[in-house]
């Protein structure tokens, strides 16, 4: 995965997962000490508005299968945002 932050945004792209039907996209919460889903796309990207700025964040991408399963997360992705 690769990650860009920019004002009010954080750009997140990923390969394709052969078979995959769709993605899950997480981020942390610290909060909750969790991560928390943020979306479901059958895109290979995904930009986060709702990332609070000056903060470090970090994201997961799990691909969906047409079965219904969820792969394991790819590694931890970490930004800080301006």
């Amino acid at each position: 995965m690769t990650a860009s932050a920019g004002k009010d945004v954080v750009g997140l792209s990923w390969n394709i997962v052969p078979d995959a039907t769709g993605y899950q996209v997480y981020r942390w919460n610290p909060d909750t000490h969790a991560y928390e889903k943020l979306a479901a796309t059958t895109q290979t990207s995904y930009a986060d508005t709702g990332a609070p700025p000056a903060t470090t964040h970090h994201y997961w991408v799990t691909a969906r299968y047409a079965d219904g399963t969820e792969s394991a997360p790819g590694a931890d992705y970490a930004i800080l945002t301006p």
